[in-house]
C-alpha cells in the first residue's frame, strides 16, 4: 500500500510539453488560450522556457512532445506533507511507466503518454488511491454495454497481470499472475480476459469437466477501478450464454469466499445458488441450465 492515497482527476485534454528558448516571451498561443480546465504550465530557468499546455493550440513548427495526459491530485496538499510524489510516483515506476511531474501551489500532478494512462490508472487503484474515471465504452445499437470473454493472448496477457481488485479485495481472489502461471500447467484451464470495447476491465478463468458434464469458474474478477459498473454480472451472463450453447455443459460451478457479500449476491443475481458444500474453504454455488 501507498503511504499516502488520494481521490485523483484524470484530466480529458490531450497535453503537449513544448520546448523555447530560454530568451523568448511567452507566445501568445498559450496566453490566449480561454481557461476550458486544461492544464497550462510555463517554467522558465537559464536553459529553456518550457510549457505545458493543450497541444490543441501548439504551432506545427514548435518543439514539443504531445500526446500526455495529466492526473492530479484533488484537493489542496500541505508543504509539509513527506512522500506525496513517491507514493504516485513509484507504483507507476514499478510497472515500467515513466512521468513528469509538475507542482504547484495546492497540489501535484503527474503527466504520462496517453497509451499508458489505463495500466497508470490500475497500477494507481491496487495501491489504495481512488480514481473515478469514464473509459470508453462499447454498447451495442440498443444502448447496452457489450461486455465479451475471450482466451488471452500473447499480445494482451501483460494486460491481466496490471489488473488489481481494491485493496480490501485482495483475500477474495488470486492474483491474475498466479492464475495465469497456474493455467502453464493445467493445458485445460482457459484464462481469459473480461473485455469492454477493447479495454480488458476483468479476467476470468474455466476449468471444464466434461466427465460430469459441468464447468467451473475457478477464477472471476472485475478490477477495482471498473466495479460498480454492472461488467461483472454482464460478463457472466455472456459466459452463461456460451456455455448454454455447449450440449455437454449441464452445469456451472464457482466458489466464493465466505466474506464476500457482495459478489455472492452478484452471482444470486444470475440465478447461482449455494450447494451447502464448500470446496477449501470456500462456499460452492451451481446454475444448472435449462435449454
Amino acid at each position: 500500500m501507498a503511504q499516502h492515497q488520494f481521490d485523483l482527476d484524470i484530466f480529458e485534454e490531450r497535453l503537449a510539453v513544448c520546448r523555447l528558448e530560454p530568451d523568448a516571451t511567452v507566445p501568445e498561443w498559450v496566453s490566449e488560450e480561454p481557461p476550458t480546465g486544461a492544464l497550462t504550465s510555463i517554467t522558465r530557468t537559464r536553459t529553456e522556457l518550457s510549457i505545458v499546455c493543450s497541444q490543441a493550440v501548439v504551432p506545427a513548427n514548435v518543439k514539443a512532445e504531445k500526446d500526455w495526459r495529466a492526473i492530479g491530485v484533488r484537493g489542496t496538499l500541505d508543504f509539509s506533507d513527506i512522500g506525496i510524489m513517491a507514493s504516485l510516483v513509484d507504483p507507476l515506476a514499478d510497472i515500467g511507466v515513466s512521468v513528469f511531474a509538475i507542482s504547484t501551489f495546492d497540489t501535484d500532478y503527474l503527466l504520462l503518454k496517453e497509451a499508458e494512462l489505463h495500466r497508470a490508472a490500475l497500477a494507481l487503484v491496487s495501491v489504495g488511491h481512488r480514481i473515478q474515471h469514464d473509459f470508453p465504452e462499447a454498447q451495442r445499437e440498443n444502448g447496452e454495454i457489450e461486455v465479451r470473454v475471450a482466451p488471452l493472448t500473447e499480445k494482451n496477457w501483460r494486460e491481466a497481470l496490471a489488473l488489481r481488485v481494491n485493496p480490501d479485495q485482495k483475500n477474495f481472489v488470486a492474483d491474475n499472475a498466479y492464475s495465469i502461471a497456474q493455467s502453464r500447467f493445467h493445458p485445460d484451464w482457459s484464462p481469459e480476459g473480461i473485455f469492454v470495447g477493447n479495454v480488458m476491465v476483468g479476467f476470468a478463468m474455466m476449468e471444464p469437466e466434461p466427465n460430469k458434464r459441468r464447468i467451473w469458474i475457478i477464477r472471476y474478477m472485475i478490477a477495482g477501478i471498473y466495479q460498480g459498473r454492472g461488467y461483472g454480472k454482464i460478463g457472466l451472463l455472456t459466459l452463461i450464454e456460451r456455455f448454454l450453447s455447449d450440449p455437454s455443459c449441464d452445469a456451472i460451478f464457482l466458489s466464493v469466499v465466505p466474506d464476500n457479500e457482495n459478489t455472492t449476491k452478484v452471482y444470486e443475481s444470475v440465478g447461482f445458488e449455494k450447494t451447502g458444500d464448500f470446496d477449501d474453504g470456500e462456499v460452492v454455488m451451481r446454475l444448472q441450465l435449462t435449454r
